[in-house]
């Protein structure tokens, strides 16, 4: 991957955070702790989405899955989602993920893990047009996890020089957990992230409802239908907004 940009992930195990300082180190992204099972938000998913908005640092948030059946997911996946909506998907800076990394020591199966982890996706995509990425590690990735997850974008923990592609159904990842030793001013040590900065949104909401309204005058003026529609909706996705 070329063009990276450097970020990182943390929760209520960093503590209050000195967000100026994160961004003054040269930190272009976050990604953020919201949630963890079907009831538990993490306490400092407030504080940390100020800092970041305060300091223009682009932010996303990742939800821990914990569930046990595909109802369970699905449980999960509407608890994060009533969370996304309070925080508004109008303003993260890119995809929020699903962390999956211990739902097999319960020894599930690659099917039963995949299909839980494919539900609390589809779930969230089917009612707001927003897709969530993976979050995993090669050992869990080879082990659990089959094709029906190949579509999804991965963000990959590899404490390594570099990522030996591909890993089980992946032939490339869309961000890159690198250590989980960084060491970041206004944070301390934490996890460190690189990802390409074309992954951040370029487009904000105010443009996106400009050039929707544009489409919708040339579809007005007899532009084909589906055609102005399937723009719309890229435009909407281009800003992080929910697809109609």
């Amino acid at each position: 991957m070329e063009n990276m940009i450097s970020g990182c992930d943390v929760s209520h195990w960093q503590g209050l955070i000195d967000w100026k300082q994160v961004k003054n180190d040269n930190i272009g992204f976050a990604i953020i702790k919201s949630s963890e099972g079907d009831y538990i938000t993490d306490s400092y998913l407030g504080a940390n989405i100020t800092g970041c908005q305060q300091n223009d640092i682009p932010f996303s948030v990742y939800h821990y899955l914990r569930a046990n059946t595909v109802a369970e997911a699905v449980n999960e996946s509407n608890f994060f989602l009533s969370i996304l909506e309070q925080i508004g998907f109008e303003n993260l800076g890119f995809m929020p993920f699903v962390d999956v990394e211990t739902i097999g020591a319960a020894n599930f199966s690659r099917d039963v893990t995949s299909a839980m982890t494919k539900e609390f996706i589809d779930n969230i995509e089917s009612k707001t047009g927003i897709r969530c990425g993976i979050y995993s590690f090669p050992y869990y990735i080879t082990n659990y996890m089959d094709e029906r997850l190949a579509e999804y974008d991965l963000w990959i923990a590899s404490y390594t020089d570099h990522v030996n592609m591909p890993i089980g159904p992946w032939s490339k990842y869309w961000c890159w957990q690198y250590s989980d030793k960084a060491q970041v001013k206004g944070i301390g040590i934490v996890d460190g992230n690189k990802m390409e900065a074309e992954n951040l949104h370029k487009l904000s909401k105010e443009d996106a409802n400009k050039l929707i309204a544009i489409l919708q005058g040339l579809h007005s003026a007899g532009f084909d239908q589906e055609q102005a529609h399937y723009l719309a909706n890229e435009v909407r996705k281009a800003a992080g907004l929910p697809t109609t």
